[in-house]
């Protein structure tokens, strides 16, 4: 796929047991103050809470706004463990077996939607950062690094940090 302007690709980070870090350290390697935090509705206050001096929102309230910076936060690790298994093998699966496993799981279909509603209020960089590590976003963060759809959020070398300074 070719994309229809030069930005650069989304960057994601994940806590993990060999990455300790917290929020606030993952985003003082961005140093926009124009970024916007985007997280599951149910997220949006203690977010909110642990970052004041950034905007956040739910991601039904963010609809219909749009950002030059945006960071998708925790949409899936908030998920049921039911729902990463179904997302994890979504990611695995090729195009058809994909959209089969979405089709008999209805509450997929609404998760895909937000995540879209999400990703598209970003206008320029995009980060996707999951604060706790879930099976769901494991696999998400490599299927994008296998499509080549994404990096690692790796301080002042990503393609995104650079860009935001």
């Amino acid at each position: 796929d070719r994309a229809l302007f030069r930005a650069p690709l989304p960057a994601y980070w994940q806590a993990s047991r060999r990455h300790s870090s917290s929020l606030h350290e993952v985003l003082s390697t961005v140093p926009s103050e124009r970024l916007v935090l985007i997280s599951p509705d149910e997220r949006r206050e203690e977010l909110a809470l642990l970052c004041p001096e950034r905007l956040v929102f739910g991601i039904r309230e963010a609809k219909g706004l749009e950002f030059c910076h945006v960071a998708v936060v925790d949409f899936f690790c908030s998920l049921s463990a039911q729902d990463q298994a179904v997302w994890v093998r979504m990611l695995g699966a090729d195009k058809a077996a994909a959209a089969a496993v979405a089709q008999n799981k209805p509450q997929v279909e609404s998760q895909l939607k937000l995540l879209y509603t999400a990703i598209t209020r970003c206008s320029r960089n995009l980060i996707f950062v999951e604060t706790s590590e879930s099976v769901a976003g494991t696999a998400f963060c490599q299927w994008m690094e296998t499509m080549c759809l994404g990096q690692p959020l790796a301080g002042p070398d990503c393609e995104v940090v650079r860009e935001m300074s």
